[in-house]
């Protein structure tokens, strides 16, 4: 078994940090020299051995990722540098969704994201996002905001325009607690000033994943067993979310509640196809017809590939 670090090491690791993150915000700092520090803070939040280490190295990543955004760097580049960074630019070229996590002590996440949206005046706005999943309620019926954004590892971003309105569907993972994974389907929406908004009334759906809505939803939320994996992905060609059904496997709770520790795909999908305003449910749906769904991007679980065109 490692040692634990002493307290002398954890000093100068976090003054290491703290000198770093001050050397690249010089004058004479450039995309470039911001995007060194990217890649070595960026893959150490994610596999530093100790968690001090993990949350020092996340401290210099979120400045140093707001200063290299303000630059215009390219998201190609930082892409091969940090893997483990989820960039997610819109299709329409007026949105970029970052989000990352940081594992910590006991198997939980914190989850951290930044939000670069263009303004009505042609501008660009940079907004931190800050994780308030844990205070939001029932998250299906929460609007967030930047300051109270329902925090995933965002995998797919999608354009969705309808008349001279746009929003953008976020299909994001999040691990609940050791039994359960969550896999979310949300939306999310610009005002004029490049400020986000997320969930909204664009669900028109009344059950779904074992679970009633008492009024429509939000956002959507996939539970499942954390010892399997469920999909939901956007397929393109047909313009839709297809989800992978999952069912309990062993009853209900005691107190008649879903068990999602118990839930896995019973090899029948549903879809959830935007029309008339509204993303619609339809469930138990043949896949082969009329044309078979392409082959979709494995969505990251602990960490990101570096490689996202595998599927």
């Amino acid at each position: 078994m490692h040692a634990q670090p002493t307290a002398g090491f954890l000093r100068r690791a976090l003054l290491g940090f703290s000198v770093l993150g001050l050397t690249v915000f010089s004058a004479s700092a450039t995309p470039d020299s911001l995007l060194t520090v990217l890649s070595r803070s960026g893959p150490r939040m994610l596999k530093a051995e100790w968690e001090v280490q993990r949350l020092a190295a996340a401290d210099t990543f979120h400045q140093v990722l707001r200063a290299y955004t303000d630059a215009n760097g390219s998201w190609d580049r930082l892409r091969e540098a940090v893997p483990n960074l989820s960039i997610l630019p819109s299709d329409d070229g007026k949105v970029a969704l970052l989000t990352y996590v940081v594992p910590r002590t006991g198997g939980t996440y914190n989850h951290f994201g930044l939000l670069r949206a263009q303004t009505e005046r042609g501008t660009w706005k940079t907004n931190w996002l800050t994780d308030s999943w844990s205070k939001l309620g029932t998250v299906e019926y929460a609007r967030a905001t930047s300051n109270s954004w329902p925090g995933t590892l965002a995998y797919r971003l999608v354009t969705v325009r309808q008349r001279s309105k746009t929003h953008y569907l976020v299909l994001g993972f999040r691990p609940l607690d050791g039994r359960v994974h969550q896999k979310v389907i949300d939306v999310l929406t610009i005002d004029r000033n490049g400020d986000p908004r997320f969930g909204g009334a664009f669900f028109d759906v009344k059950k779904f994943n074992g679970q009633s809505y008492r009024k429509k939803p939000y956002r959507l939320v996939l539970r499942y067993s954390a010892s399997v994996t469920a999909s939901v992905r956007w397929d393109a060609p047909n313009k839709r979310v297809v989800v992978e059904h999952c069912a309990p496997r062993g009853g209900e709770a005691a107190d008649g509640a879903p068990d999602f520790g118990s839930f896995g795909p019973d090899l029948t999908y549903d879809v959830l196809v935007f029309k008339n305003g509204k993303w619609t449910l339809q469930e138990n749906v043949d896949l082969r017809s009329p044309v078979r769904p392409t082959r979709s991007i494995r969505e990251p679980q602990d960490g990101l590939r570096s490689d996202p065109s595998q599927p």
